[in-house]
């Protein structure tokens, strides 16, 4: 992949995301690009590419389950705070001053 196409896919990546996304990415790409040469090259696979491209697919699974994590609990929170905001009146009875 040349590098005009590669920092044309990382900004296109990169656009509305945060770095950490922008790395997994990159990393991904990476891991595929050496999976594509072993396939297309036949080049051999050692057992630190194959160690390798399991830890990157590992570690993007589970960077996937904690951001679905953290966004359902955002989520939860907000509904929680929504419904407690319906239950309690405007105004309590403790916060009517009388006027003279």
């Amino acid at each position: 992949m040349s590098e005009v196409s590669h920092h044309t896919s990382l900004l296109a990546v990169a656009r509305g995301r945060d770095m950490l996304r922008m790395s997994v990415a990159s990393t991904v790409k990476h891991a595929l690009s050496i999976w594509l040469s072993i396939i297309v090259f036949s080049n051999p696979i050692t057992l630190v590419s194959a160690a390798g491209t399991v830890m990157v697919f590992v570690g993007v699974l589970l960077y996937n389950k904690a951001k679905q994590m953290q966004r359902d609990t955002l989520i939860q929170h907000a509904l929680d705070q929504s419904a407690e905001s319906e239950q309690k009146p405007m105004i309590q009875d403790g916060d009517i001053k009388s006027v003279n």
